[in-house]
């Protein structure tokens, strides 16, 4: 029934095949840019970054293979038996490169928001959330420790931020 509705309301989404202008650049319009995927600095496209990974990637599959580690996957969670020194070497220029003591991989953007936004908030702390901020971080600060306050403001409404704050402060 709610299929229905939607395919009549026009607001059923499908899976489609997807259109590579790489395969065939005349499909791209010109001066174009790319707003609807997560390709935001069009490192997918770029053919020197792919010359680079393959590279490292090669190298990397050489290593594990000489150290009998999984090549194609982890096998696991990092802390169970998925480790690898592929990316705790990768860790440790990243916290080099940003003057950090150390850096941790997550697997994706909603992984880091979950890790971060459950872990990090301590009791009595409040966070304030725009509306419109990704369900992976509301996820997040559901998960925090009892105790945790959250508000929401408007989206982009730094008045509605003032009053929320206000809010909290005097309650």
């Amino acid at each position: 029934r709610e299929l229905s509705r939607r395919r009549s309301e026009g607001t059923l989404r499908l899976l489609s095949a997807p259109v590579s202008f790489s395969d065939d650049p005349s499909l791209r319009p010109p001066r174009s840019a790319d707003f609807s995927s997560n390709d935001y600095l069009g490192l997918a496209r770029c053919g020197a970054q792919a010359d680079i990974v393959a590279g490292s990637y090669a190298a990397a599959v050489r290593q594990a293979r000489r150290a009998g580690a999984p090549v194609l996957g982890s096998s696991g969670s990092r802390l169970l038996s998925g480790d690898s020194a592929y990316a705790r070497q990768l860790e440790e220029e990243l916290a080099e490169r940003h003057g950090s003591a150390h850096a941790l991989l997550f697997g994706s953007g909603y992984d880091a928001n979950l890790g971060v936004f459950s872990a990090f908030p301590a009791r009595g702390d409040a966070v304030l959330l725009d509306e419109r901020c990704h369900n992976s971080i509301y996820m997040g600060v559901r998960m925090a420790r009892g105790g945790v306050r959250t508000a929401t403001f408007r989206h982009n409404d730094v008045d509605h931020l003032r009053e929320v704050l206000c809010e909290l402060r005097s309650g």
